[in-house]
């Protein structure tokens, strides 16, 4: 947090917004994308017992929040704020919000409808290949 590299903080309340329910009927991309979700998931249910999966049919889809950051970085100044960057604790991981280090953009929303159509648009596209 306090280096100089520009860093942008996408929370995961934001993050979370961009969970689907349904990829496997786009072709054989649709279908890999479910298999390697369904494959993740199973094996962090075999390391960790008390990973509660599955949850209903709702699938996190990875990098998702980067891509819109990256898909509206010029044009979508309303969807996040520019703020001090946190000191962290090293031992408790803690958060200090009271500082006057550099400023870092984080994410209050994100346009996850645009960022998702955007994702089943080329799913379909390559289902078509």
């Amino acid at each position: 947090m306090r280096s100089s590299m520009p860093l942008w903080q996408v929370p995961s309340n934001v993050y979370k917004c961009f969970a689907v329910s349904r990829v496997k009927h786009f072709g054989k991309p649709g279908a890999c994308l479910f298999d390697q979700l369904t494959e993740l998931n199973l094996e962090l249910c075999g390391r960790a017992p008390d990973f509660n999966w599955p949850h209903g049919e709702l699938w996190g889809v990875g990098d998702e929040g980067v891509i819109a950051a990256l898909m509206h970085e010029g044009q979508r100044t309303d969807l996040y704020r520019m703020v001090p960057a946190p000191a962290i604790d090293h031992q408790t991981f803690a958060y200090d919000l009271h500082t006057d280090n550099r400023r870092i953009r984080v994410y209050d929303r994100m346009d996850y409808r645009l960022t998702l159509e955007d994702l089943f648009c080329k799913i379909e596209i390559l289902a078509q290949e």
